[in-house]
């Protein structure tokens, strides 16, 4: 196991030991429903410091059981080229969902994923005006899909609302870089972490 998976795997143990303990059973899943987790934003190139949109999602093994490894998201037109999955078992995806919501996910504004425009977030991510704004987080199932946008927080006017997405996003990172990680150094597991 590497330093970087070893890191990613203490800060998700750390944030879980920080995450809110109250149980709700509507916050969970149906038992073995696909899940997706996934968030989508503009990084700087190591070597050309040039904005590249990026799309990152970890799905349930149901997810890719019953739809396959596609993420099955439109958000993927907005970041061509720079796609990484991972997958986790579905009880450790749920557990990271329920986790979301009491964190409070599902207080903040929120779109249809279909309803998003990909041509204009590719163009959002990459303006560097408008890059650290362009931030969207997703959670879908099989039955729906929910998009919580940054902007859409601000608009608001609630700070609360700001202090939410960014310490969902936050989690959301560490649970997609760490299901990467499983992925890539897990023997006798294929996961496609940057398929073409």
């Amino acid at each position: 196991m590497s330093w970087r998976s070893t890191s990613c795997s203490l800060l998700l143990a750390g944030l879980l030991s920080c995450a809110p303990s109250s149980e709700s059973p509507e916050a969970v899943p149906e038992e073995g429903s696909p899940l997706k987790i996934s968030y989508f934003r503009a990084y700087p190139e190591p070597k050309t410091k040039k904005l590249e949109p990026t799309y990152k999602a970890v799905m349930s093994s149901t997810w890719r059981e019953r739809i396959g490894e596609s993420p099955r998201d439109p958000l993927v037109k907005a970041a061509p080229g720079k796609l990484y999955l991972g997958f986790l078992s579905d009880v450790e995806l749920s557990k990271y969902h329920r986790i979301l919501r009491e964190f409070g996910i599902e207080k903040l504004r929120s779109q249809e994923t279909d309803g998003l425009n990909p041509p204009l977030l590719n163009r959002l991510s990459i303006d560097p005006q408008k890059t650290s704004y362009t931030r969207v987080i997703t959670i879908a199932s099989d039955k729906k899909s929910k998009s919580y946008y940054y902007p859409d927080q601000q608009a608001s006017g609630d700070p609360e609302m700001i202090q939410i997405f960014v310490k969902c996003e936050s989690f959301v990172l560490r649970i997609v870089e760490y299901s990467i990680q499983v992925g890539v150094s897990t023997p006798n597991r294929v996961i496609p972490t940057n398929p073409k």
